[in-house]
């Protein structure tokens, strides 16, 4: 299949009326695999809601996140539209979240301790071709919404500390960090941000 993205295989299994419909999806292609359920039902007001139970998705490059517990959408009138925490959670540690009031309070996003070494799989490699090793975590903050005919948010990244090294083992840092700390408000024609940063023993930014 070609829609921009190369799958090797697509399926799509649907049971139900239309508006009750109960779905279920996989794809499977080089740049890795995905899969997911959920359910919508129309209720007599004429209203959508529904639920996704199940979403695990496995690129070929990088870490599998896989959906803690169901979350649950609905329709709340017009176009209003609201969505439960749904959060994923990472084979190699953290959880990424998201929920909305779109458009009264907007989408929200938020990262836990999300490692570094989610980044890892995506640098460029040492000359022995060897990986780079990355320790450290990093808090994520976010959330964007409407205003007037255009959208508004905020974006605030921070991490205690953090290092780069050659190896799990190695005791020496190539380069380290600590009090790292991003915040940005943003709107659709301009970016106000400002960022404190410390290297250690190399000095600070901010």
């Amino acid at each position: 299949l070609q829609a921009g993205v190369a799958l090797d295989t697509l399926t799509l299994r649907g049971s139900g009326a239309v508006e009750d419909l109960r779905l279920e999806a996989a794809a499977n292609g080089g740049i890795g695999r995905a899969s997911l359920s959920g359910s919508a039902r129309r209720g007599g007001n004429g209203l959508w809601r529904g639920s996704l139970d199940a979403l695990e998705a496995a690129p070929s490059l990088g870490a599998t996140w896989q959906l803690q517990s169901p979350a649950s959408f609905a329709q709340a009138g017009g176009a209003r539209w609201t969505l439960s925490p749904a959060c994923l959670a990472s084979d190699v540690g953290g959880r990424l979240c998201a929920s909305a009031d779109w458009p009264r309070q907007g989408l929200s996003v938020e990262g836990e301790q999300l490692p570094l070494a989610l980044a890892g799989p995506y640098l460029p490699k040492r000359e022995n071709g060897r990986p780079w090793f990355l320790d450290g975590g990093i808090d994520v903050d976010g959330q964007l919404r409407p205003a007037g005919n255009a959208w508004q948010g905020h974006l605030r990244v921070s991490s205690a500390n953090g290092a780069l090294r050659t190896s799990a083992r190695s005791r020496r840092d190539v380069l380290a960090y600590s009090g790292l700390a991003l915040d940005a408000s943003f709107d659709a024609g301009s970016i106000d941000a400002s960022l404190g940063l410390d290297f250690t023993g190399e000095g600070r930014i901010d």
